[in-house]
């Protein structure tokens, strides 16, 4: 498939993978805050005496899915993460006038700390 840099794009880079995440964000930040509202307001989200005392689906329900949910949206995130840290190099080379070689097959980002990844390629620019 050609791109906007006349070149191929890993799936993870395409359109639609895109505006797919950009709407399950949107749509997760909105249940977190219904979840907020409905806490503020009665005070906790569910109520049990004792954590036993609810069925064994609402204790997943309470418990576990939360953790599962940020488990895979983490890997989900981490394949477009990776996809974009690979494709780098070989977007700069595609430039008009090219790159320099530290500025493009020499980048390394897939092998750095992801929070300071930022920081890396704002200092290179």
């Amino acid at each position: 498939m050609t791109g906007t840099w006349g070149i191929w794009k890993p799936l993870a880079l395409r359109s639609p993978v895109l505006i797919f995440t950009i709407l399950l964000c949107w749509a997760l930040i909105a249940i977190l805050q219904v979840f907020l509202v409905k806490s503020q307001r009665d005070g906790g989200v569910l109520f049990a005496a004792r954590i036993n005392a609810l069925p064994l689906h609402q204790q997943f329900l309470y418990l576990y899915f939360p953790t599962v949910l940020a488990v895979l949206f983490s890997i989900y995130w981490a394949w477009i993460d990776l996809e974009t840290k690979r494709m780098e190099p070989y977007y700069q080379l595609s430039k008009k006038d090219g790159a320099l070689a530290k500025d493009s097959l020499l980048l390394a980002y897939p092998f750095d700390f992801i929070p300071l990844v930022p920081i890396k390629a704002a200092k290179q620019r």
